[in-house]
């Protein structure tokens, strides 16, 4: 089963590439897949993941929202599986091999250069504490493996940018972060995913790669008809109109990387997008940059 979301304001939302292409083996190394399963074996869900440190993947809250077929919490770290080092996922036949060790030796995750792990377990779930079900705003969450993945880079956070603190009033509460208008609009970034390649579809084995445009927010919100309910501080727009692609369910939680001085960093985590067609509507990301104190604060004392 993939996760799916309703707006705030409709039902035209889904938590949601479609229209992508085969990336090269050496693209993005940092995109990883999530399995989460239900211990009774009926059901299991799929998103995306990103490393940013050897020991953290950043995805979307939306990701662990409800309950396995037995009842347990699907923010349960011990129900996900992350593959790494592959944009072929094996999750189908549930071949190759699981490493479960807790404190791994980095001596012998350099031994696996040639052959790597496959598969790791998480240690730790945790959602930011503002989201809510059902809501597009604060969909952004870190799990932390049980051992460091020191063979892969992780991909560069987006300190680069100059950002303005800003301040926003919501729900009575005063939340302090980071916002800009980074990425600029008509900036062309990179997405990798598993999810479905046309509506409906189930989620695939090979990863694909999709080119999106950042849309400005009054643009996407007119594609909407205003139905997406945009925070102009915490997300941002990327994809085209009616042109055939877009993000699908079993993308969600999947980073956007956008390039600047030669670097890719990660500006967007997928969150949702329209239901009925997304092939022909912009996606919907959370916006990285929001969001680094909190990132840091958790990286530093978790």
């Amino acid at each position: 089963m993939c996760q799916q979301l309703l707006s705030l304001n409709d039902d035209l939302l889904e938590k949601r590439i479609i229209g992508g292409q085969r990336p090269p083996a050496e693209a993005h190394t940092y995109a990883l897949s999530l399995r989460g399963d239900d211990p009774d074996k009926k059901s299991s869900m799929f998103c995306g993941a990103t490393l940013i440190s050897p020991l953290w993947i950043i995805t979307a809250a939306h990701c662990f929202l409800g309950h396995s077929h037995s009842g347990i919490p699907f923010n349960n770290p011990a129900l996900w599986t992350v593959q790494v080092g592959s944009k072929k996922i094996d999750w189908l036949n549930d071949s190759g091999p699981v490493l479960r060790t807790r404190n791994a030796n980095p001596k012998i995750a350099d031994q696996n250069k040639t052959k790597p792990a496959r598969k790791l377990h998480l240690d730790q779930v945790i959602q930011h504490p503002n989201y809510q079900e059902h809501d597009i705003e604060w969909d952004i969450a870190l799990a932390k493996l049980t051992q460091p993945i020191y063979w892969l880079t992780p991909v560069n956070l987006p300190y680069h940018h100059k950002y303005q603190q800003v301040t926003k009033k919501r729900s009575n509460v005063r939340n302090k972060g980071y916002a800009v208008e980074e990425p600029k609009v008509g900036t062309v970034c990179e997405m990798i995913g598993w999810g479905c390649r046309y509506m409906g579809g189930p989620a695939v084995e090979l990863a694909s790669m999709a080119k999106l445009q950042i849309v400005s927010h009054d643009q996407c919100n007119e594609w909407y008809r205003n139905g997406a309910g945009l925070s102009r501080i915490n997300e941002f727009c990327a994809g085209f109109y009616k042109k055939n692609i877009g993000v699908c369910p079993g993308d969600s939680g999947s980073g956007l990387f956008c390039q600047s001085q030669g670097k890719w960093y990660i500006e967007g985590v997928t969150s949702a997008t329209h239901r009925e067609f997304p092939e022909s509507y912009p996606g919907i990301f959370s916006r990285v940059t929001f969001y680094l104190k909190w990132i840091e604060h958790i990286l530093q004392h978790k």
